[in-house]
């Protein structure tokens, strides 16, 4: 659940590391989340986003990310997150990607000519919550990455490289791509 200050523009770590992120661009960015989930962040598509500490990732080899996501509108490419430090050095988490319109996890590295991609067969539908993760799990000899949408595994895929293998990162943004015209309209929570 996002607690946001809107004064401030800070949205508190509710964990232990005080690893705030911070809110630009957002008018009244708090809205009613998913049902029992408290508020959420809404996003409009032109310029707010949320900015997390590059702390957040740094050393890590494997990931797991969650969030409640209301799909509002059916935009390709827009972002729920986007972590990288360009448009060839990235991991991008889209609710509706190119031409099928389905959810889809995106790696590229500067050393990698062509970007990783794991699809789903998902296109979601507008105006409802979705509870939506990936996990990149580097721990054994092979690279996983995995995406569930409402708590159902829904791809995985055995991939080039992970986590380690895109960074570091120097943007780690919610809602907000390296690339033009891909911010994202819809919540998070």
């Amino acid at each position: 659940t996002f607690t946001p200050n809107v004064l401030s523009r800070v949205l508190p770590d509710q964990g232990p590391n005080d690893l705030d992120g911070t809110l630009r661009n957002f008018g009244l960015p708090s809205t009613a989340g998913p049902s029992g989930f408290g508020n959420a962040i809404d996003f409009d598509g032109s310029d707010d986003f949320v900015d997390l500490p590059t702390e957040l990732v740094s050393g890590l080899s494997s990931m797991t990310f969650e969030t409640w996501y209301y799909h509002a509108e059916a935009r390709d490419w827009q972002r729920i997150l986007d972590f990288g430090n360009s448009t060839n050095n990235y991991v991008v988490l889209t609710p509706s990607s190119g031409a099928d319109g389905a959810v889809m996890l995106n790696l590229k590295t500067q050393s990698n000519p062509s970007s990783i991609r794991v699809p789903t067969s998902v296109t979601l539908s507008l105006n409802r919550w979705y509870h939506l993760a990936f996990v990149v799990d580097e721990s054994g000899p092979e690279v996983i990455a995995r995406v569930y949408i409402d708590g159902e595994l829904v791809t995985t895929q055995t991939i080039a490289f992970g986590f380690s293998g895109s960074g570091p990162f120097n943007n780690l943004w919610l809602g907000k791509s390296a690339f033009d015209n891909s911010d994202l309209i819809g919540k998070l929570d």
